[in-house]
């Protein structure tokens, strides 16, 4: 039987993936456990920012009350002490102490001013150069030109202090309220950033994770169809990667089984055609050994048709044999008479012969 050569050449052989080295291996619930935990650390690191700005700006908001509230109180005391100023001028009874607590309490409001709002108060400068000369002076009457002067300036100097108050005040709410708003504008930021980089992670993982499976389900889709040239190309080293090398492990085997099969399946044609071809030999010889037979058959009936003729014929030559040996017999026993008559007729003959000599002697004489 001629041998076959297997065409394994011509079965794909894959190369099995091999778990990549020099990376760190995290497992499926690692990652996810490291993506949460990631999140969930910056939520409560937003919060915590988020919960320090606010209380930080409750802090400020706090002291700005405090100070535009210290500034309210001076310059109420500003005004309790410009009332006791005029009650006593008035009287003509302006002492030392109301003219120093007078003093006293614009030095507290212009300080607590500049606190509360980070600039000096702007000063009416007619206001102080008549306070000045009524504390020089001394007030010795009610009519005194400085005391008039003082009167109506100081009354329009607080008027203006209690205008620059309130302006102040509101720019300081607009100010804390617009810094309140710029807080919390930063924390929704921070909080949309968060989550868009918590969305953005799932997005990836769930791209990452959802294209080896979707790679893997074609994969095994292409084996159940019988197509086993699909490699797996998933190189990751996660719990999704071990499956994909499992899998490109059975594909291997299941290459090799079947150029094994194709091996034996091609070995078998060969030997199938050689034994078609050897019964057919076969064939033709069984039935030339049929003609054959039938010849020697055909044979037999007339070698034994032969045989009876020849078994007759001996038969019939026993008999003339038998009947030619009496013959023979019977002719032996003439043939001697035959012998005896012979030699008494060749004596005779002689005599004959002697007396025919006599009579041809005779006549010539």
């Amino acid at each position: 039987m001629t041998h076959v050569e297997t065409p394994v050449d011509e079965v794909d052989e894959a190369q099995t993936p091999v778990e990549p080295r020099g990376r760190r291996r995290f497992t499926l619930g690692q990652r996810f456990f490291l993506v949460f935990g990631f999140e969930s650390l910056m939520i409560i690191g937003l919060a915590l920012l988020g919960g320090i700005q606010l209380s930080l700006q409750g802090a400020d908001e706090v002291d700005a009350i405090e100070d535009v509230d210290a500034v309210h109180t001076s310059l109420y005391d500003l005004n309790e002490a410009l009332w006791q100023v005029r009650v006593q001028g008035m009287a003509l009874t302006i002492d030392a102490t109301t003219l120093q607590e007078f003093d006293d309490a614009y030095t507290d409001f212009t300080a607590d001013y500049a606190h509360a709002f980070g600039e000096a108060f702007v000063e009416d400068q007619e206001m102080v150069a008549a306070w000045e000369t009524l504390k020089a002076s001394g007030m010795t009457s009610a009519d005194d030109v400085n005391f008039v002067i003082f009167n109506s300036s100081v009354q329009e100097a607080l008027e203006s202090a209690a205008d620059q108050v309130a302006a102040m005040t509101a720019d300081e709410i607009a100010s804390t309220e617009a810094h309140a708003q710029t807080v919390v504008l930063v924390f929704v930021v921070l909080a949309a950033i968060g989550v868009a980089h918590g969305i953005l992670l799932g997005v990836i993982m769930t791209r990452r994770i959802g294209g080896s499976v979707r790679r893997l389900k074609d994969v095994t889709q292409a084996m159940a169809d019988g197509d086993l040239t699909v490699d797996v190309s998933i190189d990751s080293s996660d719990e999704i990667g071990d499956m994909a090398r499992s899998l490109a492990r059975a594909q291997s085997s299941l290459r090799e089984t079947m150029a094994g099969v194709v091996s034996s399946a091609v070995t078998v044609a060969a030997a199938a055609e050689e034994l078609s071809a050897a019964n057919a030999q076969v064939d033709a010889s069984s039935q030339q050994t049929v003609a054959g037979a039938s010849v020697v058959a055909s044979s037999a009936d007339e070698v034994s048709r032969s045989v009876q003729a020849v078994a007759s014929g001996a038969e019939q030559m026993g008999a003339s044999i038998k009947e030619i040996s009496h013959n023979a017999n019977e002719a032996a026993r003439v043939a001697a008479q035959a012998t005896d008559v012979a030699e008494s007729t060749n004596e005779k003959v002689g005599r004959l012969g002697a007396s025919s000599q006599e009579i041809g002697e005779v006549i010539k004489v």
